[in-house]
């Protein structure tokens, strides 16, 4: 019976075999609350999205007024309407980031694609890998980006973007 143990003593010690991995189907998934994804109708506040929060989602941004906007993650693009007085720190932003109807707004913006219409008294420090598009604004003050933050690097290789390519 020494036979007998020393199978049991082997079958004992070898790996069980891999478990099936169950799929999870898209109705199963944490649904994203839209609300998470948009600034709207806010006055005189510091509004923060950190890592992880957009993780390359789209992201809008309406009728802020006197606000400091920091987005601290990657986006897949970005709407910016009707803000005035407002300081915008936009992370990488994978396709475009467009702004309208603004007044006096300071930004600094990291994308793929800038796009503006019928901005006035603006300040734009850019990271933008094609030539931005700009219509029908006045006052614009454009120059290269000046801001950074933990995990940019990080945020602009998952959004495709080179930190060579900068064509402010």
């Amino acid at each position: 019976d020494t036979q007998t143990q020393a199978g049991s003593e082997a079958a004992a010690a070898a790996p069980a075999p891999p478990a099936e991995k169950k799929p999870v189907y898209s109705w199963e998934k944490k649904r994203r609350d839209p609300k998470d994804f948009i600034f709207s109708k806010r006055t005189n506040e510091v509004l923060v999205k950190e890592k992880g929060s957009i993780a390359g989602q789209q992201f809008v941004i309406e009728e802020c007024e006197g606000c400091d906007i920091f987005v601290l993650d990657w986006t897949d693009s970005i709407t910016v309407d009707e803000c005035k007085d407002c300081r915008l720190f936009v992370g990488p932003v994978a396709g475009s980031i467009f702004i309208r109807d603004c007044t006096s707004l300071q930004c600094h913006i990291v994308c793929q694609q800038f796009r503006c219409r019928d901005l006035k008294d603006c300040d734009i420090a850019l990271h933008v890998t094609t030539e931005p598009v700009i219509e029908s604004s006045s006052s614009l003050r454009i120059g290269c980006l000046d801001f950074t933050y933990d995990g940019l690097d990080e945020h602009m290789r998952a959004a495709n973007l080179s930190p060579f390519s900068n064509k402010w």
